[in-house]
């Protein structure tokens, strides 16, 4: 099929109607790319035309033995410090063991703390300014903390048992726990339904990249994989589509055709994709750049993408059900 065009001068409602040069009929969602005859051996489970939209047939998911450990334990306690992060930890499901207020503190957001504090029987303790420095030295604590036990990671099966629309994104060996926090924080307001990392050579969920992802690492939930590859197959066979970042590709974000369930791959901030990584992808992306600079870091880079990935929702009027 010859690529897709948009045609300026047709509009139906607020939509842009999408037609193909070789069809009459319009759509309002691209098709899928397609494929060489060696990039579809490549994929796991089959490809099936379903209407006006292309699918890849997913295999059921099995059920999960819930006795079975995680695969990463998060059992010993931690500090998180500032603000904004304390209120969204008070705001979900994780169990603080005891919050950190310096004496003294006033306004609205302590009293909010205060409130949320009272409201879930959470110990309270006043420190002084010296104690709080000795905690976190160098840090902006705000004068406010928190212990807590941090929850364990989900399992994969976990992110891919939904059916329908999803967007799950996965880091490549991401070291950098602020690039980390910053690239869960983009996923979690563009309406992710998960984070998948490697278990090794890899930044984990700590409290410096809570802090970073302004609490949205308390809400969105993560997957640890132990094997990538293996991770990437797992989910081709959920029905899952696979498209990796690569400043050399080929192919731009602006040009690129995405169905409902896609996995967004980052990879590290110095060597980007792993070579088995890029072999595994259904395809390779790249962000348009008109600068001088090589490339964005990977922070950037994910906001990009997921804003855009967000916009062609509401123009086709399909919503991620998370």
């Amino acid at each position: 099929m010859k690529p897709l065009v948009k045609e300026n001068s047709k509009f139906r409602g607020n939509k842009p109607v999408w037609t193909s040069q070789r069809a009459n009929s319009k759509i309002l969602t691209s098709n899928l790319p397609t494929r060489s005859a060696r990039q579809s051996k490549k994929i796991v489970g089959q490809v099936s035309r379903r209407g006006t939209s292309w699918q890849r047939d997913s295999k059921p998911v099995a059920d999960f033995p819930r006795n079975r450990p995680h695969p990463s334990s998060a059992s010993q306690p931690a500090w998180l410090f500032g603000r904004r992060e304390v209120i969204e930890l008070l705001k979900s499901d994780i169990k603080a063991r005891e919050i950190l207020i310096l004496r003294g503190g006033e306004g609205d957001t302590f009293d909010q703390i205060l409130a949320l504090v009272e409201a879930r029987g959470i110990p309270l303790r006043l420190a002084e300014r010296r104690e709080f420095d000795n905690l976190f030295p160098g840090e902006t604590h705000q004068g406010v903390a928190a212990a807590f036990t941090p929850k364990p990671p989900v399992h994969l099966d976990d992110l891919i048992s939904a059916n329908g629309p999803s967007l799950l994104v996965m880091l490549d060996g991401v070291s950098d726990p602020h690039n980390l926090g910053a690239v869960i924080r983009s996923a979690e307001v563009f309406g992710a339904a998960g984070i998948i990392i490697p278990e090794r050579r890899a930044a984990g969920l700590t409290p410096a990249v809570i802090k970073t992802s302004a609490g949205a690492a308390l809400r969105l939930p993560t997957a640890i994989a132990g094997n990538l590859a293996q991770a990437i197959k797992r989910l081709k066979e959920s029905g899952f589509w696979i498209y990796g970042l690569d400043p050399e590709a080929a192919i731009s974000l602006w040009e690129a055709n995405f169905p409902e369930r896609i996995c967004i791959i980052l990879g590290s901030e110095g060597h980007g994709l792993a070579r088995l990584t890029r072999e595994l992808c259904d395809e390779l992306i790249a962000i348009p750049q008109s600068g001088q600079i090589g490339s964005l870091n990977i922070s950037a880079t994910a906001a990009v993408v997921m804003a855009e990935l967000s916009r062609r929702r509401e123009i086709s009027g399909k919503k991620v059900d998370l």
